[in-house]
């Protein structure tokens, strides 16, 4: 079994449930906040599961790169699906991170350096690692940050 939590880049957040993590106090699960002002951080209304559920999730035959989640996400941040069977598929420059779902590959750097991979491994890819490419088989999810053209957060 393969569980992937995508999860929005933050440093700061209200831990619900921090006993046993490592967390030493209720003052740091609330960033200092306290749990009725931390409180008011969390959403209480009922969510329509469409806009939970990841896009094209399940792996096999699919096209080789789509969006995993809703354009509403990419102020936060943004996931796709690769799935390199049928052809290479090149990931331009720019932050972001790897996870094999299934199958196995190698991914090429721009001085045609290879690093293989296989279902479960993780790859963190900086900006600075310049362009990429994904070959073999499998679907991994790509992970990254928000879009540049994304309009901001609360942005009328």
């Amino acid at each position: 079994l393969l569980i992937v939590e995508l999860q929005e880049p933050s440093d700061m957040s209200v831990l619900l449930e921090w006993r046993g993590t490592g967390v030493e106090s209720e003052h740091v699960a609330t960033v200092g906040l306290g749990w009725e002002r931390g409180l008011a951080a969390v959403e209480h209304d009922a969510r329509d599961p469409a806009e939970l559920v990841l896009r094209g999730a399940g792996c096999g035959d699919g096209p080789a790169r789509t969006s995993a989640l809703v354009p509403v996400t990419d102020p936060f941040f943004r996931a796709e699906w690769l799935r390199p069977a049928a052809a290479p598929i090149a990931l331009e420059a720019g932050f972001s991170v790897l996870v094999v779902v299934e199958g196995e590959g190698q991914l090429v750097a721009p001085d045609g350096t290879t690093l293989p991979y296989a279902r479960g491994d993780n790859v963190v890819i900086p900006h600075a690692a310049g362009p990429q490419a994904v070959l073999g088989g499998g679907a991994l999810l790509r992970c990254r940050p928000p879009a540049p053209d994304a309009p901001e957060v609360g942005a009328r």
